[in-house]
């Protein structure tokens, strides 16, 4: 089971956060996450996929360009994982600092995401 929480993470951050295409996201959020999933982040919370969709969309325009990275494996303990990520510029020269980095932890419940919280520095 924590293999399949540390592929759900790694997923989630680059196909549902990374993922420039609405459909294809939006397929992955149904796949991944419970029916009802809530989210924390520095902006506030918010709860169900299309709320969770619309964050993405947000970001995403807000960011035209930037590539999300992982920067750890992630790592699951019953039903609890973490992961750290950054949004780059695959254009930038080497060693660009990234433009935001991050930790997010979910809570699962079976196999997919309930509850994520991401921390930003």
């Amino acid at each position: 089971m924590t293999t399949d929480l540390n592929e759900t993470m790694r997923r989630n951050v680059l196909e549902v956060f990374g993922e420039p295409d609405p459909e294809r996201r939006a397929a992955v959020v149904a796949e991944l996450y419970v029916d009802d999933p809530s989210l924390y982040d520095p902006e506030g919370e918010l709860h169900g996929r299309p709320a969770l969709l619309q964050r993405v969309s947000d970001l995403q325009a807000s960011a035209p360009g930037l590539t999300f990275r992982l920067t750890s494996e992630p790592r699951a303990v019953h039903d609890l994982a973490i992961v750290t990520w950054e949004l780059v510029d695959p254009a930038a020269p080497p060693g660009t600092p990234p433009a935001v980095t991050g930790t997010d932890v979910g809570r699962f419940e079976g196999d997919r995401l309930a509850t994520l919280w991401t921390f930003l520095p």
